[in-house]
Order: structure tokens, then C-alpha cells, then sequence
């Protein structure tokens, strides 16, 4: 689920600050502990002059209400905020929440999605740009100005989450579906840290994973946490990429409607800085409106504006 918003002038908002709910039957609506909860916010800063940003939250990644676990989410009856910390005089502007199936982490993706090769030791996160590496005929990590860009990485299918806690030291990691794994190097993450492991033994029946050393960590299913494959050298984990299309990303200065968007940094997402229209060769897409900087706002990816 996602939405714009957008906070008062310099406004410091803090964690908690703000719940947003999904209703499940009409009359949770009266009671927001008979709902799912998330605070979609977090801890930040709005600019001096306010912009407008997006959020998107897995459903997963909401909290469901102790008593209400039989609540199902195909009979979602409205949806809320609710202030949990701010005065009177602080404010938050939102508008047009939507569900959809695809997300980049800052938006839907609307437009033509394909399966592609994920490069060696490399780990595509969601709302990634992605970079043909032209001598394997996979798929790499953009980097700045990178002319083989090959779209915004929405998904990568060998990620599941963990169907128990991991303590520090476990070798055996438990999985909701293993099956989506092989041996090779994986990431396991949750809200408070990540690491790099290698796995070396991929067990379906029993649901696990074995990693050659300990953990470093320990990672608990209250705090989402989940395993994904990195690329590796059979070229066979794949990731899903959005390569034509309407996507949001951040300006790092004003731009106006019609102006080139392109990658403009090694790993991060998309950023807008073309002022000079003589860039046009680094163009991965062109922006629709008209937007402020560190304001989060929707371009067109489009294949032709695109070089090889």
C-alpha cells in the first residue's frame, strides 16, 4: 500500500508520531486496537519549504491487532490515520492511498516488468537501479551516468521470510519457502542489521538452510526479518526489473516537466540532476512534472530514451 504525503514546513517528526490503519469489518472502526497498524513515517525531517514524498509499507509489515488474527484483508472495510504524538499545530498533508500487487519502494510499478540474471555477489534491493554488465548478459548495480541502465529492480524472487527466530551462532536458518534458494551467497536482514552469509545446503523438506559459519546476529520474525540470494556464477538467480514504464524517484534539484532523468549513484535509486538538456545521452527516462528538490515525483522510463 502506498500514498503522497507531505509535512509541515521543517517539521521534525518523530517514530510513532503517526499510525495509519486498515479496518478490516465496519465496526473496528471505532476501536483502533481492533486493526492493522503501521507507522509508515518513521523519524524525519521535512524540508524548510515543504515537498511532497511517497510512502509504500508491505501489507506483511503491518501489526495485527491481539484478538483479530482471523481479520482477512480481502474484506478491508476503510483505512485511517491517527495522530500519536503530534500537537495541534503540526500537520501532514496525504493523498491518493493506493493497494497494488508490484511496488518499488517508492511506488507501483506501472509499466513492463521482466524476469532477468542477477550478477555475481551482487544483491538487488527493491527500488534499485539495475545495469546490464554487456560482458555476462547480466544484470549489475548501476552506476552513475551508466549508459547499459537496465531498469528499476521491483522483486527478487528468491526472498522469503524466516519462519522462526535466528540467534547468533545458528549454521540452520528456518524459512517459510526454501525451495526458492541454492547454494551460493544470500543476505539475511531484518529492521536492525544485515549480513552476508553463504549457503551450503538447501533443505525443502525440512524448511532450512545451512550456512557455513554462525551467524553474526540474531534475527526476529517481530522485526520482519528475511533471507534473500545474491547473484552467483551459474548466472540462475534471477530478479524482476521494471523496464518501460511510470516509476517515482527523488530530485536532488528543481526540474522541470519534460527534463531527462538518470542514475546518480552505485546502488542507489533513481535520482533527478540533468539541467543541462546536452545530457540527453544519460537519459533513462523523462520527468512528467514539474518538482522541487528532495521531492519524490513520477518519469516516464521509456526503452528509446536509452542508449546502448
Amino acid at each position: 500500500i502506498g500514498f503522497w504525503y507531505k509535512g509541515k514546513d521543517a517539521q521534525i517528526y518523530a517514530a510513532n508520531d503517526i499510525y495509519f490503519y486498515i479496518f478490516t469489518a465496519a465496526p473496528n472502526y471505532a476501536w483502533a486496537n481492533a486493526a492493522r497498524y503501521v507507522d509508515p513515517f518513521g523519524v524525519y525531517t521535512e524540508p524548510a519549504t515543504a515537498v511532497w514524498h511517497y510512502a509504500e509499507t508491505d501489507l506483511t509489515q503491518f501489526t495485527l491487532a491481539s484478538g483479530y488474527e482471523a481479520d482477512m484483508l480481502e474484506e478491508v472495510w476503510g483505512v485511517g490515520f491517527c495522530s500519536h504524538g503530534l500537537s495541534t499545530t503540526e500537520t501532514m498533508e496525504v493523498d491518493q492511498i493506493e493497494f497494488y500487487t508490484v511496488g518499488t519502494g517508492k511506488g507501483p510499478a506501472r509499466g513492463l516488468i521482466e524476469s532477468v540474471p542477477l550478477y555475481d555477489d551482487v544483491f538487488a534491493a527493491l527500488g534499485t537501479g539495475l545495469a546490464w554488465n554487456e560482458n555476462s548478459g547480466r544484470v549489475d548495480i548501476s552506476a552513475q551516468n551508466d549508459y547499459a541502465f537496465a531498469g528499476i529492480c521491483t522483486g527478487n524472487p528468491s526472498t522469503t521470510y524466516l519462519s522462526r527466530d535466528a540467534t547468533a551462532g545458528d549454521t540452520t536458518i528456518y524459512l517459510l519457502n526454501p525451495s526458492l534458494y541454492e547454494t551460493g551467497k544470500a543476505q539475511i536482514t531484518d529492521t536492525l542489521q544485515t549480513e552476508e552469509v553463504t549457503i551450503t545446503a538447501v533443505d525443502v523438506l525440512n524448511r532450512t538452510i545451512t550456512v557455513s559459519t554462525g551467524i553474526t546476529n540474531s534475527y526476529a520474525r517481530s522485526r520482519f526479518a528475511w533471507a534473500c540470494m545474491q547473484g552467483n556464477e551459474e548466472g540462475t538467480i534471477r530478479v524482476d526489473v521494471l523496464v518501460d514504464g511510470i516509476v517515482n524517484v527523488t530530485a536532488n534539484e528543481i526540474v522541470n516537466a519534460g527534463y531527462g532523468a538518470k542514475c546518480e549513484g552505485i546502488g542507489s535509486a533513481l535520482t533527478v540532476n540533468e539541467v543541462n538538456l546536452n545530457e540527453e545521452g544519460r537519459t533513462i527516462g523523462k520527468c512528467m512534472i514539474t518538482c522541487a528538490a528532495k521531492e519524490d515525483f513520477p518519469i516516464k522510463l521509456t526503452a528509446d530514451a536509452r542508449t546502448a
